[in-house]
């Protein structure tokens, strides 16, 4: 057991605040804090290797392994051998990456419950998105009860799983500050991967306590080799506070604390990340998720190179953009640059935009001797900048992106393929063409799906549902003969993983009249992934004539996780208000890991208030065994997590995870987006 003093006064904390906190918050904080304390490792000992698992994880730990799991596989838990390569050149592993920003079950079921920030002892600024969670629920069950796991210490992937779990909930309602040397008091000893989730979940936090110890982590500051007792801060550490200093400094409401995270990781980013890989691409991609103030000047992007990264939006675009340039450059910081300019460029200065997008469009192009790796990061980062004006630069994006589906290689030309339809979908300045790019874009797409190359068509049926998707969310249509072509391409398709995709991309243009089509594959696939993401394709759907389909489904996948969540899902995306009670009472008959997996993980997608205190019976039952609990507390997490979605989807998006770092993601789950997120 460990010694946890910040816990009992948190706790006090939380009763003092709550008159009507349950007895079982009392009973944590006066429980007596005198736990054995965890040896630190000793001085100077290496910890730059990937840590070793201490035990199995319990489910899916990567995008990359939940993209490729065989049916065999479906009843044990679900990860790559470490060390194994997902096939990047796969839809799936995009979709994997991606899918958080499409799904947004949040506000479908806030719709669903009709609350108000008004109701009484409704969390104000997060009723919309937490239907039903009161101060009480949430502060005086659930936090105290994730704090008396963190107490107890007893098991490592309990403690990794209460950590992130507490990341994801704490916020100004506790007090984030109170939770920040909680968090610290884990930096410290081994097994290594308890410290590395420590750093996440600081990252995850977001409050300016956490922002300085992750800065002096990353740095490899005194303070930091201090918290982490060791005489150097251990390489991936400093990698994971960068990443976790992009998180905090990703909250727009807090400029000062953006501008503090800039400085530095752009510090760190000069200093001595040149030697460590892993660190070069951790301050590159965080640098890409905090927006500094855009000042819009007409010669924004002249002037950031004579400013500080972290005076305006300008200065860290011309620090990465000098970056990028230099040849010289490490390659891991050149790999991951164009994804970070981009997501800052886009809706910049005019002049800041063309200047970032005439960079990364002579890359692309393969006559100039880029890198291919380097590339294929520009080609999806341009997905994330273009849009569906007549602009010269926008037009040059769109014919750059064409070119590349038509004479890139494999993975370039997926990458393409996506990025062109996030381009299209995405509405110009000028009022008369905004989406003048849109049907240029649904022509060719639909050429391809009747000509092109058989192992992109899955790419391009995928790529018209973004398209389609990103339209309609701006209150556009897709061409019908587009869909209809679509549907008829599922119509011939009996491969799974081909037909697989072809109904996500009609599950994304919200086409009902493919439910049938769909709903036959439905039948005839057996692969439990990708079965999977047909019933997700019929959510997105939302006709309630597949409720029966998907719930029998659930019925068949009693010993099956991965098939249970993503047959509840489907009912979730329908807005099945019947769904909760059932997966309540399924978890009443749960008899093996296997089935508690598949309904708690569907329980966490739904994030209703309803499966909370019956979660928390089971998290208190201490005869389940420590993997069942531990899904239990990834459940409550995600049901009272602040965010309506994943932190870690702030860092994902639009990356090239083909030369992903290990602290970024990894097939073993010890990479920022393997943080045990559902």
């Amino acid at each position: 057991m460990r010694n946890l003093d910040p816990i009992a006064p948190t706790l006090t904390l939380i009763v003092a605040c709550l008159a009507a906190a349950p007895a079982r918050a009392a009973q944590c904080s006066s429980a007596p804090a005198s736990r054995g304390a965890v040896p630190a490792p000793a001085a100077g000992a290496p910890a730059a290797g990937v840590p070793a698992p201490t035990r199995p994880a319990p489910g899916p730990s990567s995008p990359a392994a939940r993209a490729g799991v065989p049916a065999s596989a479906a009843a044990t838990p679900i990860t790559l051998a470490v060390g194994a390569s997902p096939d990047f050149s796969s839809w799936s592993v995009w979709w994997e990456h991606n899918r958080d920003q499409y799904l947004d079950l949040r506000g479908k079921l806030a719709l669903a419950h009709s609350r108000t920030a008004h109701d009484e002892g409704v969390l104000a600024g997060f009723a919309e998105r937490r239907p039903g969670l009161t101060r009480e629920l949430v502060y005086g069950e659930i936090v105290p009860e994730l704090l008396h796991v963190l107490r107890q210490g007893k098991d490592d992937y309990l403690v990794r799983t209460a950590l992130i779990a507490l990341a994801r909930i704490g916020d100004g309602e506790v007090g984030a500050e109170t939770l920040t040397p909680i968090f610290t008091s884990f930096l410290k000893g081994e097994p290594r991967a308890v410290a590395e989730t420590a750093v996440i979940a600081l990252g995850a936090l977001g409050s300016p306590a956490a922002a300085r110890v992750l800065a002096e982590l990353a740095r490899d500051g005194d303070a930091g080799r201090k918290a982490c007792g060791e005489r150097r801060v251990p390489v991936r550490t400093r990698a994971l506070a960068a990443y976790g200093l992009g998180l905090t400094g990703s909250l727009r409401e807090r400029p000062e604390l953006a501008r503090f995270a800039v400085h530095h990781l752009a510090a760190v980013l000069s200093a001595d990340a040149r030697a460590y890989p892993d660190l070069q691409a951790a301050c590159v991609i965080a640098l890409g998720t905090i927006e500094l103030e855009d000042r819009g000047e007409a010669d924004a992007a002249s002037e950031g190179a004579s400013v500080p990264p972290s005076a305006t939006r300008a200065g860290q675009v011309a620090h990465l953009l000098a970056i990028f340039r230099d040849q010289s450059s490490p390659l891991m910081a050149r790999i991951h640059a164009p994804a970070a300019m981009a997501r800052l460029a886009a809706g910049a200065a005019p002049e800041l935009k063309e200047e970032v997008a005439k960079a990364m469009i002579q890359a692309a192009d393969p006559r100039k001797g880029e890198k291919t790796v380097v590339r294929r990061s520009c080609i999806a980062a341009l997905g994330l900048l273009g849009d569906s004006d007549l602009d010269g630069v926008d037009a040059a994006i769109r014919s750059t992106l064409i070119g590349t589906v038509k004479h890139g290689d494999q993975i370039g030309r997926a990458f393409a393929m996506v990025a062109l339809a996030q381009v299209a979908a995405r509405p110009g300045e000028t009022e008369e063409d905004r989406f003048a790019g849109a049907d240029e874009v649904a022509r060719f797409f639909a050429k391809q799906l009747a000509r092109g190359k058989s192992r992109v068509k899955p790419w391009v049926g995928l790529a018209i549902g973004v398209l389609g998707h990103g339209l309609a969310d701006e209150h556009q249509r897709l061409s019908r003969s587009t869909a209809d072509a679509l549907m008829s391409k599922l119509g011939d398709t009996r491969a799974a993983r081909d037909a697989s995709a072809f109904a996500l991309g009609l599950g994304l243009l919200h086409d009902g009249r493919a439910r049938e089509y769909v709903e036959d594959r439905f039948d005839a696939v057996n692969d439990d992934y990708f079965r999977g993401q047909l019933a997700i394709a019929l959510g997105f759907m939302g006709d309630t004539g597949s409720l029966a389909k998907l719930t029998e489904a659930m019925d068949e996948a009693e010993h099956r996780p991965l098939l249970m969540e993503q047959a509840a899902l489907g009912r979730a995306l329908i807005g099945d208000a019947t769904l909760v009670p059932d997966l309540l009472e399924r978890m009443q008959a749960c008899d093996c890991w296997g089935s508690t997996a598949g309904v708690t993980r569907a329980l966490a997608w739904t994030g209703d208030h309803r499966a909370v205190r019956p979660l928390l019976g089971m998290l208190r039952d201490e005869r389940r065994s420590d993997r069942e609990r531990s899904l239990v507390i990834e459940a409550l997490g995600r049901i009272a997590d602040k965010e309506s979605v994943p932190f870690d989807a702030r860092i994902s998006a639009g990356l090239n995870y083909t030369e992903a770092p290990p602290t970024l993601t990894h097939p073993g789950g010890y990479g920022i987006l393997d943080s045990l997120s559902l």
